[in-house]
């Protein structure tokens, strides 16, 4: 997953106005809110199911099983190239006793 806050995640899904309006329009029956209610309803009830559902997913659910680990040793030119074969980001570096370093990753 990416390192994206709630509140980037929300800017991208921001609705205008015009968006509520014509929402609030097609609504079938009797709507008694406003367009300004309604819009912080709607955030609210937004940023509540993105909470719940970074909770939901775990680092399990999304990591890697067959991780690619470089020693200390490894030429960076190599590390790019096995990175770029397994189209990976980053990679742990272990020592001598095959514990982790460190990481690398493509901004190194």
């Amino acid at each position: 997953m990416n390192n994206v806050s709630d509140s980037q995640i929300c800017a991208l899904f921001d609705i205008s106005d015009e968006d509520i309006l014509k929402a609030m329009k097609d609504f079938p029956g009797y709507l008694d809110i406003t367009p300004g209610d309604f819009k912080d309803l709607y955030q609210f009830a937004h940023n509540r199911a993105v909470d719940r559902l970074n909770r939901l997913i775990k680092a399990q659910d999304v990591m890697t099983q067959k991780v690619i680990a470089v020693r200390g040793d490894t030429p960076s030119g190599e590390v790019a190239l096995l990175m770029a074969e397994h189209g990976i980001a980053g990679v742990p570096v272990l020592d001598g006793n095959q514990k982790v370093m460190g990481v690398i990753s493509e901004k190194d």
